[in-house]
């Protein structure tokens, strides 16, 4: 009889931990899924309502909540509050943000103007 036990546990114990990890590995998978297809949407309803102005990372926390990272241009605050709308829109729950600077792309014209003002010639002359 104990030998019966012991040869149902060496059956069932590997089976059952193929089991486990087959399980997690799906969740892991559906949680992915489910960040990116949250991603692409609210990426395409920025770029809907304001174009093609920051790139929304999303992750699932800790805790359950969405976090949504992107970098934006803080000097243009009319920019950030209607990207922030998008965003509530989107995730219409508690959700973590996380804002990071990013510097507006300076015109090339402006670049010349600021190296001629300083003495130095244009890169183009």
């Amino acid at each position: 009889m104990q030998t019966l036990l012991q040869v149902v546990i060496v059956v069932l114990v590997p089976a059952a931990a193929v089991l486990a990890l087959v399980t997690l590995a799906r969740r892991v998978e559906r949680a992915r899924a489910e960040a990116v297809t949250r991603q692409i949407q609210l990426t395409d309803a920025i770029h809907r309502e304001l174009g093609a102005v920051v790139a929304p990372f999303v992750t699932r926390g800790r805790r359950g909540r969405w976090r949504v990272s992107m970098a934006v241009p803080l000097d243009r605050p009319a920019l950030v509050g209607a990207v922030l709308d998008v965003v509530r829109g989107a995730f219409p729950g508690r959700f973590d943000l996380v804002l990071t600077p990013r510097e507006s792309p300076a015109r090339p014209e402006t670049r010349e103007l600021g190296r001629a003002r300083a003495g130095r010639s244009p890169s183009w002359a």
